[in-house]
């Protein structure tokens, strides 16, 4: 399916705005807050919603619990960060090498 620029720099926006529902799953949360923890970020108050907060050279990345879609929420920059875990630290492919 085809998608004009305009269209698609509208939904590119929206999730801008909004963030990523149901990326990070809330069994999760604490396990991706430590391997966080352990590349430098530093902990936060977490506040209202928020399930997981932390903060690395001025930039926050927050995982909030919408409890209206009980989903989690999180940023495009939190998005990278939770597949970088699922990757490096949650994949056994990599504790093993042949």
């Amino acid at each position: 399916m085809k998608t004009s620029a305009r269209k698609e720099k509208r939904l590119m926006a929206e999730h801008e705005r909004f963030g990523w529902f149901g990326l990070v799953r809330l069994r999760d949360v604490y396990e991706f807050e430590c391997y966080l923890m352990q590349r430098g970020w530093k902990p936060c108050v977490t506040l209202g919603r928020s399930l997981m907060r932390v903060v690395r050279d001025g930039r926050i990345i927050e995982v909030v619990w919408d409890p209206e879609k009980r989903q989690t929420l999180t940023s495009r920059y939190g998005m990278v960060l939770w597949y970088d875990f699922q990757i490096f630290a949650k994949d056994k492919w990599f504790e093993h090498p042949l």
